[in-house]
């Protein structure tokens, strides 16, 4: 085999490891849109319903101010959280008036609600920063989502 030969055979071997680079890289983006985004469901489950309860809400969107009175009337009487307060969708301040909760404790489950999109049950909670067992379990029965 010529010197010739060696190169131009380096060369396409060089075209073939960046063609098997750039495959792998493209079925890693389609596994990540397909396979690893199914996971990030809650996200959008979460912004859906804030966009409903807006529509429901806003007088004049094709909903009398009648109807949405009943909307939330039925909503509140299907719900038995009573006082409860829905942690998808309080203030800051709503967050400190919970027993156990402060400023930063407030600040951090906002934080963790904006991260990931809300909470989908009420003990995930505890995921949040400075909440743990006991603090979780002086706040269950005043929250709901």
């Amino acid at each position: 085999m010529t010197e010739k030969n060696k190169y131009k055979l380096q060369k396409k071997l060089e075209k073939v490891k960046q063609l098997i680079i750039i495959g792998l890289m493209v079925l890693c983006g389609l596994w990540y849109v397909t396979k690893g985004r199914e996971k990030d469901n809650s996200a959008y489950a979460f912004s859906e319903q804030k966009s409903s309860k807006i529509i429901i809400e806003k007088e004049g969107y094709g909903v009398d101010s009648d109807s949405s009175d009943d909307i939330e009337t039925r909503a509140s009487a299907d719900n038995d959280s009573g006082d409860r307060i829905n942690l998808n969708s309080a203030t800051q301040k709503e967050l400190e008036s919970l027993p156990g909760v402060g400023p930063a404790t407030a600040k951090n489950i906002i934080d963790y609600r904006e991260k990931y999109g809300g909470f989908a049950d009420v003990e995930e909670i505890k995921n949040v920063k400075r909440i743990g067992d006991k603090t979780y379990e002086k706040l269950k029965e005043y929250i709901t989502v």
